[in-house]
């Protein structure tokens, strides 16, 4: 069955972005003790984190990093990854403790050394993460996207036809454009 010119468009144009995630397990919410969340944005590695396990009952937790742009896209080069989830090296643990670090001073010694990784760009079955709108295409194929056409019935962004290397591009411009922040953790109300 041939897919609709405008669906076409949408698949062939509308870009991936790269966000990974990264996993640190602690022995205690050291976070909780200076009055914050667990939620934070930054500017370093972390970029957006959050804990995972908040609400549940027990003393250990989960720190999970969000970061995204050429940060996620380089992650394989950067850290010498041969897989795109597993245990992590050394290396990249090191780094997202130090990150969290700044955020929430002392939170390495509590690390248990249990952690987790998703390099989405790296995964050959989906070559990155989130698909999103660039700047003009709300207009012209939004909606398009979810539409059921024939036996397609995944977003479009997550089509095959997906282009790694123009969503490596949108997102590298997209990512410059950004202002840089300050570090900040999400103080609770």
């Amino acid at each position: 069955m041939p897919i609709a010119p405008l669906h076409l468009k949408a698949i062939n144009q509308q870009p991936l972005g790269s966000n990974s995630k990264f996993f640190l397990q602690f022995s205690s919410r050291v976070w909780n003790a200076e009055g914050v969340t667990g939620n934070c944005f930054d500017d370093g590695v972390v970029q957006g984190g959050w804990d995972a396990t908040s609400y549940q009952p027990g003393t250990t937790d989960i720190l999970t990093a969000l970061p995204g742009g050429d940060n996620a896209l380089e992650w394989g080069r950067r850290y010498g990854l041969t897989t795109y989830s597993g245990r992590p090296p050394e290396n990249m643990i090191n780094a997202y403790l130090q990150g969290f670090d700044a955020l929430f001073p002392h939170v390495s010694p509590a690390f248990n050394g249990r952690s987790y990784f998703v390099w989405s760009p790296g995964d050959p079955h989906i070559l990155g993460a989130y698909s999103y709108l660039a700047v003009g295409q709300y207009t012209v194929f939004n909606g398009i996207q979810a539409k059921q056409e024939g036996n397609l019935t995944s977003p479009a962004s997550k089509h095959p036809r997906t282009s790694r290397a123009t969503s490596r591009e949108r997102c590298a411009a997209a990512t410059a454009a950004q202002p840089k922040s300050r570090p900040s953790a999400i103080r609770p109300a």
